[in-house]
């Protein structure tokens, strides 16, 4: 993220990203990139296989895309280390309440993730009710966590 305009002078390699809170200028070609501007982009050369995203809105749907991602990635991932731990203390021939097991977990390894869903709440909280897609079932989702 970068607070202000953004000039490449050359092609986009593959997975580039560029988040600007300004406008982005490219003097070359775009492959398999996403840009996201809250002003406008400029690309002097072709674009292919990429994500543009421009103005309020632009940024908005790259910046809920992105952590959606994010958030359920970091969700997998504690899903299957309660898995694998409950795996290991059931071996030992003890009982798991899995409960505590997501909480021994939030409390070590995945201490970031409640920060994480605040987060995610706030950026829908804070999304336009003209925003065309439904986001009623995420919302509900975050407000579970």
């Amino acid at each position: 993220m970068f607070p202000g305009d953004v000039i490449a002078a050359h092609d986009l390699s593959r997975n580039t990203v560029i988040e600007a809170l300004g406008n982005v200028y490219i003097f070359g070609d775009v492959r398999n990139s996403r840009i996201a501007a809250t002003g406008s982009i400029f690309i002097s050369g072709k674009v292919v296989d990429s994500e543009l995203y421009a103005g309020g809105y632009g940024a908005t749907h790259n910046r809920l895309c992105s952590f959606t991602e994010l958030v359920a990635k970091e969700v997998a991932g504690l899903r299957e280390a309660a898995r694998h731990l409950a795996e290991t203390v059931e071996s030992t021939v003890q009982t798991v309440k899995y409960g505590l097991v997501i909480m021994l977990l939030l409390e070590s390894k995945y201490a970031h993730l409640p920060r994480m869903i605040r987060d995610m709440q706030e950026l829908l909280s804070g999304m336009s009710t003209d925003y065309p897609q439904d986001t009623k079932i995420l919302k509900h989702l975050m407000e579970f966590f």
